[in-house]
């Protein structure tokens, strides 16, 4: 532009019918750059800032039979014995939900205290197991194992900081299967029957997952949907039944994070 206010032969000025003037050209392209680099920046840092999703397994379409002793309490769960490496026996004990957002349906729990045979699939996350019943029918010839249940091992009275989730969505029906934005699903879920667990983690990001059961040894779900995906704080008595860690509290011992006791 002259001082006089009129267009000097070099200037760039952009005509649609003309090729691009070189500077703008150059000006153009380092603008594309940029704002490339920096929308991959935007992306880097919002992603960094997400929660990891879980590395949390279904088995959808899968189809597995387990045959063990189906009980209902403290928690509907199949329980297998085995022989230890040592020779000794263990026990293996499965929690079982039903299929979509329910527990067992009550066909199978109509089965307890027997030798039952179960068509399924596994939910896990890591070392940790559900199993989704399909179908469970009584055991024709039964090996004599539905003895008496061995009652949980106490453990430790605990306080516990941490999030309430279902247990099918958290280890791997759902990614992500916990927090606020799982919340609606966790309170169907566990409404259905879905076991309910306390997920508390220790300074190292490490994950206790603890099922939750009443102290009279019953399952542990409904009385809590009104704090289910929030920060809370919970007393009650952690016990260990085969590998499973369960917490026995109830509804007047969580507490919201930042409430006082």
């Amino acid at each position: 532009m002259s001082r006089g206010g009129g267009l000097r032969r070099d200037d760039d000025f952009f005509v649609g019918y003309l090729p691009v003037p070189e500077g703008l050209a150059r000006f153009l392209r380092r603008a594309v750059v940029a704002l490339a680099l920096l929308a991959i920046a935007v992306a880097a840092i919002l992603a960094a800032g997400q929660r990891p999703l879980g590395s949390g397994e279904f088995e959808f379409g899968v189809e597995r039979e387990l045959e063990g002793v189906l009980r209902a309490e403290p928690l509907p769960a199949l329980w297998i014995s085995a022989a230890a490496s040592d020779g000794g026996p263990t026990l293996e004990v499965v929690p079982l939900v039903g299929q979509g957002k329910h527990g067992p349906s009550a066909a199978v729990l109509a089965l307890a205290g027997q030798e039952v045979r179960l068509v399924g699939s596994w939910i896990r996350r890591g070392e940790r197991r559900l199993f989704e019943v399909a179908r469970a029918e009584a055991v024709a010839s039964p090996s004599g194992g539905a003895g008496a249940a061995t009652p949980p091992h106490e453990l430790d009275r605990a306080t516990l900081a941490g999030e309430i989730v279902d247990s099918k969505c958290y280890l791997g029906v759902m990614k992500p299967g916990e927090g606020k934005s799982h919340k609606d699903c966790a309170i169907r879920c566990i409404s259905g029957g879905s076991p309910a667990a306390l997920v508390a983690r220790d300074g190292a990001g490490l994950a206790l997952v603890a099922l939750l059961v009443t102290p009279e040894g019953r399952p542990l779900g409904p009385e809590l949907l009104d704090v289910v995906a929030e920060p809370v704080e919970v007393d009650g008595e952690l016990l260990a039944l085969g590998e499973l860690t369960l917490f026995a509290t109830s509804r007047s011992a969580v507490r919201r994070l930042g409430e006082g006791g």
